[in-house]
C-alpha cells in the first residue's frame, strides 16, 4: 500500500513537470523507449544551388527488422514513389537492409537511399537524399554500408566528410505517449532557443517522424505569431497523402528563456484527429505556468501546398 502511494506521487510529480497536459488515457513511454538521436548532414550545393542531405537517426524499437523495413518489391509503385532496390546486408555481422528509390514530385525527381537495421531493441535508420541526376556520393554511401549498430542509441561515430556540414538544432526527445488508437503517438522535444521558431521548426522537421517525406507533396499550414502562455509560438499542420499509409502530424513549438519544446502528435491513416490530443498539443506551455486551452492563432494562416514551401534546415524529416 505504502509503495502504492509512492508511485502515486511520483508519477503526479513528473506529470505537474511537463510543459503540457498529456490527454487522458494516453500512456507514457518509459525512459529507454524515449532516447531518440538523430544527426543531419548537408552536402555541397551545386550549380542550382540544390544539396544533398545525409540523416542518421538510433531509437529504442522494440520490433523486428520486417517492420522497419517493410519488404517492398523493386519497382513497387507507392504513390510518386518507385522502389528501385530493396536488397538484403549485413552491418558488422548485423542483418540490414538497402533501399533505393526514386521520387517525382514537384517536378523534380529525387534519389533516396536506405539502410535500416535493428539490433539489441534498438533500430537505426541512415538515409541519403539527392537530386536524381546526381551522382550518388561514394563517401557517404561508404559511411552508411560501414556503419556498426552497437545496440545502443549512440550514433556519435559517424562524421560527415570533407565538404558536408552537420546541421540542425540540439532538440532531444524527453517523453513520449502512445494514444488510444493505433498509430497515435505524441513525442516532446527540449532544446536550446533558437534566433527564430521558423529556425526550430525546420530543425524539428529533420527529426520528425516524416522527415524522410519531405521532399515528396505533403500539405502544410503554419500559424505563426500564437500566444502561448504569453511567449511566442508556431502551430503546423502537416499531411501525407501520396505513400502507401497517409500520415498527419500537428506540431506545436515555443520558447523561453534559451528553452525551446517542440510537441508532435501523429496519427497514422485517415481517422480524424483526436481532440483530447489536439487540447493537449495546444496546453504547451514553456514556463510552466497554467497551461492555456487553447493558443490564439494569428488571423492569417500561411498554408505551404508544394514542397517548395516546406521550411528547410539552416544549412536536411
Amino acid at each position: 500500500m505504502m509503495l502504492t502511494g509512492v508511485m502515486t506521487l511520483l508519477l503526479a510529480a513528473a506529470t505537474a513537470a511537463l510543459p503540457f497536459t498529456p490527454p487522458p488515457g494516453w500512456v507514457q513511454l518509459p525512459q529507454s523507449a524515449m532516447n531518440i538521436v538523430a544527426t543531419v548532414w548537408s552536402g555541397p550545393k551545386d550549380a542550382h544551388g540544390k544539396s544533398s542531405s545525409f540523416i542518421a537517426t538510433a531509437m529504442a524499437f522494440p520490433g523486428t527488422l520486417q517492420m522497419l523495413a517493410p519488404g517492398s518489391k523493386k519497382s513497387a509503385h507507392h504513390g510518386p514513389s518507385v522502389m528501385l532496390s530493396n536488397v538484403g546486408i549485413r552491418l558488422c555481422g548485423v542483418p540490414a537492409r538497402s533501399m533505393t528509390s526514386r521520387v517525382n514530385a514537384g517536378g523534380a525527381s529525387t534519389i533516396l537511399q536506405h539502410v535500416v537495421a535493428v539490433e539489441n531493441g534498438y533500430g537505426y535508420m541512415l538515409m541519403y537524399t539527392r537530386p536524381a541526376n546526381r551522382a550518388a556520393d561514394t563517401r557517404i554511401l561508404h559511411v552508411m554500408h560501414a556503419f556498426c549498430p552497437n545496440g545502443t542509441a549512440s550514433i556519435t561515430s559517424l562524421k560527415p566528410p570533407p565538404h558536408w556540414t552537420k546541421t540542425g538544432n540540439d532538440m532531444r526527445t524527453v517523453g513520449m505517449w502512445m494514444g488510444t488508437k493505433p498509430g497515435e503517438v505524441m513525442m516532446l522535444m527540449r532544446g536550446s532557443a533558437a534566433k527564430s521558431l521558423d529556425k526550430l521548426f525546420s530543425s524539428a522537421l529533420t527529426k520528425s517522424s516524416s522527415a524522410h517525406l519531405r521532399k515528396m507533396p505533403i500539405k502544410m499550414n503554419v500559424q505563426r505569431n500564437v500566444s502561448m502562455c504569453g511567449h511566442p509560438g508556431l502551430l503546423a499542420d502537416i499531411s501525407l497523402t501520396a505513400s502507401a499509409l497517409p500520415v498527419s502530424e500537428h506540431i506545436a513549438i515555443t520558447e523561453d528563456s534559451g528553452v525551446a519544446y517542440m510537441l508532435s502528435y501523429m496519427q497514422m491513416g485517415t481517422v480524424q484527429a483526436d481532440p483530447a490530443a489536439m487540447s493537449a498539443l495546444h496546453s504547451l506551455c514553456v514556463t510552466g505556468a497554467a497551461p492555456s486551452p487553447s493558443p490564439s492563432p494569428s488571423p492569417s494562416p500561411s498554408p505551404s501546398p508544394s514542397p517548395s514551401a516546406t521550411p528547410s534546415p539552416s544549412a536536411s524529416p
